[in-house]
């Protein structure tokens, strides 16, 4: 992550930076059960060394780095990740956003992977195919249902915070989600292109202005950070 999240460019002026991490290892993925919305899995011993790393990489790794809030999913995975975070950095605003839980699996919440590959396959290749209003498992939630409510998430937390930095700490499908939003070259029925690794990292940069973040230009200046750096693009929010 150093040689990406480190090399950063400081944000220019009237610019918020938004970090987004995914969680930790959760039981659930070490026992390959589908685990949204409707589930509040812990995090492993993996995932809690790897929340750990995290924050050591936020500190040591990047010592110039300040942090004006943490922000999080309410479920156990994200809340805990970030915790690590916040101890590192006191003072530091924590918050929890219920717009930034895992997508909604429906029926299929809780299933084991394994026996849903194929139903789990057909549903991706509809969003491929440019049906991002399907849901998964009939009463779950969408790709444009997830972008919708983090995108409203983060447009309403970083409205009124230029000049500072953002780490919310939320999970696999909401970060796909709103990276694809943003970024013109991905598109959301693109979404499954996004990486994002356990406590991988992803940068953005968002312009204040009177009118809030909404339709501001933005940089992603990295994707999916652990090791080194990731694309470099311009999109609308």
């Amino acid at each position: 992550m150093r040689a990406g999240l480190a090399a950063a460019p400081a944000p220019r002026k009237g610019r918020v930076r938004l970090l987004l991490a995914r969680h930790g290892e959760a039981l659930a993925n070490e026992q390959g059960v589908l685990c949204g919305g409707g589930s509040d899995s812990e995090l492993t011993a993996l995932g809690r060394l790897q929340a750990e790393r995290l924050a050591e990489e936020l500190t040591v790794g990047c010592p110039e780095l300040r942090l004006d809030v943490v922000g999080s999913s309410p479920l156990r995975r994200a809340a805990a990740s970030a915790e690590a975070v916040a101890r590192r950095f006191p003072g530091v605003e924590r918050l929890a956003l219920e717009d930034l839980r895992e997508m909604a699996y429906g029926t299929l919440e809780g299933a084991r992977i394994a026996d849903v590959r194929g139903e789990m396959a057909a549903v991706a290749q509809r969003w491929r195919s440019g049906q991002t209003d399907h849901c998964v498992g009939g009463a779950g939630e969408s790709p444009e249902d997830v972008a919708r409510r983090a995108l409203r998430a983060v447009a309403g937390l970083l409205e009124s915070r230029a000049g500072q930095t953002v780490l919310l700490v939320c999970h696999s499908w909401v970060i796909k989600a709103l990276v694809a939003s943003v970024v013109p070259s991905i598109g959301l029925p693109r979404l499954l292109d996004v990486p994002q690794r356990n406590c991988a990292v992803s940068i953005l940069d968002f312009r204040c202005g009177e009118a809030g973040i909404v339709s501001e230009r933005f940089e992603v200046l990295g994707v999916d950070l652990v090791a080194s750096g990731g694309p470099v693009a311009e999109g609308r929010l």
